[in-house]
């Protein structure tokens, strides 16, 4: 969550201390490995100083599919402002 705008994104991790730490480590690069709206997001605002990392809900997943289902139905509830789309879906140009 962006500190101040209200701007958020919604993601899925199996570690979510790896997952913070990848988001650092492309931010202080300067060099964001992905053309993500989160990411760029992040290094136009400011960089990763001015976001939170808030787990909203530790689910007990036995596949990627079930984790996929779970974020998309937070998305859903939330409305995230900075998905682009929800899990396992192509977005066509």
């Amino acid at each position: 969550m962006s500190v101040g705008s209200g701007e958020f994104y919604i993601g899925s991790t199996n570690s979510p201390v790896a997952r913070w730490k990848r988001y650092q480590d492309e931010i202080k690069s300067m060099r964001p490995r992905s053309i993500r709206c989160v990411t760029k997001y992040i290094f136009q605002n400011g960089g990763i100083k001015n976001f939170n990392f808030i787990i909203l809900e530790d689910f007990p997943c036995e596949s990627s599919e079930e984790l996929h289902t779970r974020e998309s139905q937070w998305i859903d509830r939330l409305s995230p402002s900075l998905n682009e789309k929800k899990p396992r879906q192509i977005v066509v140009n």
